[in-house]
C-alpha cells in the first residue's frame, strides 16, 4: 500500500472529522472549492462552504 504523506493524511483526518479549523489550513487565502460547479473562492468562502454545505458534512476521504 502506498503512504500517504503526512500533511496530505492531516487534511484528510480534519476533513474525514469534520474539524474546519483543522482542515482550512490545507488551502491558500486564495484556495479554490469546486462543489459540482459551484466554486467557493478564498478561506472565508471555504469555511463558509465547510459549515454549511451538505456536501461538506456528508463527505469522507480514504
Amino acid at each position: 500500500m502506498t503512504e500517504v504523506p503526512a500533511e496530505v493524511q492531516r487534511l484528510l483526518d480534519a476533513a474525514n472529522g469534520h474539524d474546519i479549523d483543522a482542515f482550512l489550513p490545507g488551502f491558500t487565502e486564495d484556495g479554490v472549492v469546486d462543489d459540482w460547479g459551484r466554486e467557493f473562492r478564498g478561506a472565508a468562502a471555504i469555511r463558509g462552504w465547510a459549515t454549511t454545505s451538505s456536501s461538506a458534512s456528508r463527505s469522507a476521504s480514504t
